[in-house]
């Protein structure tokens, strides 16, 4: 081996920080991503834990057990928080949102929605 010539390259520490932190900036992405896609899984495991099946759940919102399988499904697509009510009281659940803090995490105000889509804030 020659030793005149180093066996790695040397690279700035500000160059190495800047591609790390664009890497953490897609990952998060990534994991966000991720996240949205679960909203049907979410549903279908509600739904089971209940006890119910798809025709039970299609009764109580009054709509075609094709459609409560096309909610549970609804990955990477939007879902109307009325639909979400409607579906989360039909399998004995309630919706709730929080609001966070951005940097330390923490619940600013929790929003319930109804499945008369009425919303209520609460401290």
């Amino acid at each position: 081996m020659d030793e005149s010539q180093p066996m790695y390259e040397a690279v700035p520490l500000k160059a190495e920080l800047d591609d790390l932190l664009r890497d953490s900036e897609e990952l998060r992405r990534r994991v966000a991503v991720k996240r949205d896609f679960g909203i049907g899984r979410s549903l279908r495991y509600a739904r089971e834990q209940a006890g119910l099946a798809q025709s039970a759940v299609a009764e109580t919102m009054g709509i075609e057990q094709s459609r409560v399988s096309q909610i549970e499904g609804a990955e990477g697509h939007v879902i109307s928080l009325g639909v979400l009510a409607r579906y989360s009281k039909a399998v004995g659940c309630r919706v709730r949102i929080d609001l966070l803090d951005a940097e330390s995490r923490k619940v600013v105000t929790r929003v319930l929605v109804s499945a008369e889509d009425e919303t209520a804030p609460s401290p």
